[in-house]
């Protein structure tokens, strides 16, 4: 399995700011702007992967619902799903965001919560069907032992393998660029902006310290945030697992695909960090 099928434990508080955050976002003040509706949908998703990974870990634990035909399809069903929406879900923050500082004349036009609606609906649908596979590509297979394992059956590596590399493009090249490229223009136009305020003088200048100090600006400062922790946590991950990728690409010897004691420690480092990156919207706040 990927990067999703990890049996590492997570904290509960993860699942409960992520309903917290739902909640917050999804109140009567809150649900009328498109920014909290696309956060609401993250904080969802969110949650949606923190579950299917408690499952998984709850095998450690002695529990084993996760190796029972229809769970474990189900299961990593879902993981694939809500990772996907997750990762988008941030990408159209930071989309919001750019709009928002770059391009605030347009936010009325592009900002709304119909776009918002429309947008997620959207999503949905393209993740229902990239990701249906592991429903008829996964089973139970039994060891000689008689223990029950859920994997891919073999029938199908071939699309297992191209199913992997397009996930990798899909969910992690394509948003990740696409939310650096953005953050750069961001932040380029936030220090062009300072430094006209720095030229300001007298009432001009007192004028824009109170429109930055308005409910418009807190706003862009929370998307920006979010959009900020998520590449802080996620990023490191990425590029290890382009490595790996890279890796099982174009080298066929054993010594080289093998990753190294030290390899090994910081992909669980970085793993255990991306993982927190579900747990952390709440924190946004």
């Amino acid at each position: 399995m990927k990067k999703k099928d990890v049996k590492e434990r997570k904290d509960p508080k993860g699942l409960i700011g992520n309903t917290l955050a739902t909640i917050v976002f999804l109140s009567k003040s809150q649900r009328k702007t498109s920014c909290s509706l696309y956060l609401a949908a993250r904080s969802l998703s969110d949650t949606g992967f923190l579950i299917t990974l408690f499952i998984v870990c709850l095998t450690d634990l002695g529990v084993n619902i996760f190796n029972v035909d229809g769970i474990c399809q189900v299961v990593i069903f879902l993981t694939y799903i809500c990772g996907f929406l997750s990762v988008w879900f941030v990408v159209m923050v930071t989309v919001e965001n750019y709009i928002r500082i770059c391009h605030p004349f347009r936010v009325n036009q592009h900002c709304t919560v119909r776009t918002a609606k429309t947008v997620i609906g959207g999503f949905v649908f393209v993740a229902l069907l990239l990701y249906n596979f592991p429903l008829w590509t996964t089973g139970i297979h039994v060891g000689p032992d008689g223990s029950r394992i859920c994997a891919r059956h073999s029938v199908y590596d071939k699309i297992n393998q191209i199913v992997t590399y397009s996930d990798t493009v899909i969910t992690l090249i394509v948003p990740m660029l696409m939310i650096i490229f953005l953050m750069v223009a961001i932040i380029y136009s936030i220090l062009e902006l300072l430094h006209r305020q720095a030229r300001l003088k007298g009432k001009r200048q007192k004028c824009n310290e109170r429109r930055h100090s308005s409910p418009q600006s807190k706003v862009t400062k929370l998307l920006f945030s979010v959009s900020f922790v998520f590449i802080t946590l996620t990023l490191p991950s990425h590029v290890i697992r382009i490595q790996m990728t890279v890796k099982y690409l174009y080298f066929s010897s054993a010594s080289v695909i093998c990753p190294t004691m030290a390899e090994l420690a910081i992909q669980k480092v970085f793993l255990i960090l991306y993982y927190f990156s579900f747990s952390v919207t709440f924190w946004c706040i």
